[in-house]
């Protein structure tokens, strides 16, 4: 698996055009989108973090 450097690490990002935006970048309305999903979405965050992706097929 690959990983990038992170978020100012010295050094440049080893796979720029590996690089994925996130869904919010893309102007997908992250929550709107997992709620209509039937996924529950709470704010702020209590107790554990629940991370969310989306796979676009074509």
């Amino acid at each position: 698996m690959r990983y990038c450097v992170g978020v100012g690490a010295p050094e440049p990002c080893r796979h720029p055009f590996q690089a994925r935006s996130s869904m919010e970048a893309m102007g997908i309305d992250v929550v709107a989108t997992v709620e209509r999903a039937g996924l529950p979405v709470a704010f702020p965050v209590t107790d554990k973090v629940t991370w969310t992706g989306l796979v676009l097929l074509f």
